[in-house]
């Protein structure tokens, strides 16, 4: 198929002499609205929500994108690709830490492979698969073209490419943790780690750096932990830089949270001390006002301009 879908309309530049004609799904690489949904969703069950349980939902883990996929993925499907099926089919959608997650992680990279890493070969082209895309080809709005194997001389169907997906992910992920499904490490594979600026610096450079640590989460859950395959991990690249929720009628009721500690320096005892409490999400209080910081401050730093 070509790389340029002709249904696409064209649009023209702000301020330009000419139109410059641009496939809608190449303006811009922007995420899917799962994650919006999923915080909407939950925000509507109620309305008295506490400060501790908004900071619980922060780290909601539910995909609604593997909910609208999963289906999708349905067919009269055999051997491999069956048992891969029938594992996903009665899943939730919870990316936890072991289980269905590691398995439609997996399946979610070959079905990219599969639909678009064929053209972007063909046409050396860096791989260019993202979840929109797929949205749109599975909705109806790209050509079905795209589920063809240009690589080989058979017309590969939608049907064909979804069973080739689902049975490489089941082996690969059979190959790797056995065939208990169940036990599948999804967080074995998706690592946060967190590099300081001087954590290359030879020798002492690895005293700055935390991790890796094994994680749930995506970047289509509320828990927005997200990051690129690096060979057969997925690297976490972004999430949460701080947990936090103000109550606007006490403000000294907030808490918070740092993936680290208040300090720069590795060998002082508040380098890393909130880490613990953030993969186990868990908070800490965030006093307010004058007096409620008085009351909990254990250590002053003062800095005097101009003393040596």
């Amino acid at each position: 198929p070509a790389l340029v879908d002709p249904t696409d309309e064209a649009i023209v530049t702000a301020n330009s002499f000419l139109p410059v004609p641009l496939p809608a799904w190449f303006q811009g690489e922007f995420d899917t609205p799962y994650r919006a949904d999923r915080i909407r969703d939950r925000l509507a069950m109620k309305r008295d929500w506490t400060p501790a349980e908004l900071a619980l939902l922060q780290t909601d883990a539910t995909s609604l994108w593997a909910k609208w996929l999963v289906p999708k993925l349905a067919g009269d499907h055999a051997g491999a690709a069956a048992r891969a099926w029938v594992a996903l089919q009665g899943w939730d959608g919870e990316m936890g830490e072991r289980g269905a997650p590691a398995l439609f992680a997996l399946v979610e990279r070959h079905l990219q492979r599969a639909v678009f890493e064929d053209e972007a070969k063909q046409a050396n082209l860096a791989r260019f698969g993202t979840r929109w895309r797929l949205v749109r080809l599975f909705d109806g709005e790209m050509s079905s073209d795209w589920f063809d194997d240009v690589s080989t001389p058979a017309k590969e169907s939608r049907a064909a490419t979804v069973e080739t997906a689902l049975a490489a992910a089941w082996q690969e992920g059979s190959r790797r943790w056995g065939p208990d499904v169940a036990a599948w490490p999804y967080a074995g594979i998706h690592n946060l780690k967190l590099d300081h600026t001087l954590g290359t610096v030879p020798l002492v450079g690895r005293l700055f750096n935390r991790g890796p640590f094994p994680l749930g989460g995506s970047a289509t859950t509320v828990m927005a932990f997200g990051g690129p395959w690096q060979g057969d991990t997925m690297d976490v690249e972004y999430g949460a830089s701080m947990r936090l929720v103000n109550d606007l009628g006490d403000p000294d009721r907030g808490i918070s949270i740092l993936p680290g500690g208040q300090a720069g320096h590795p060998w002082d005892p508040h380098y890393a001390d909130q880490l613990p409490l953030y993969l186990r999400h868990e908070t800490r209080p965030v006093p307010w006002t004058d007096g409620a910081i008085d009351q909990a401050t254990v250590t002053r730093l003062q800095l005097v301009p101009g003393a040596e």
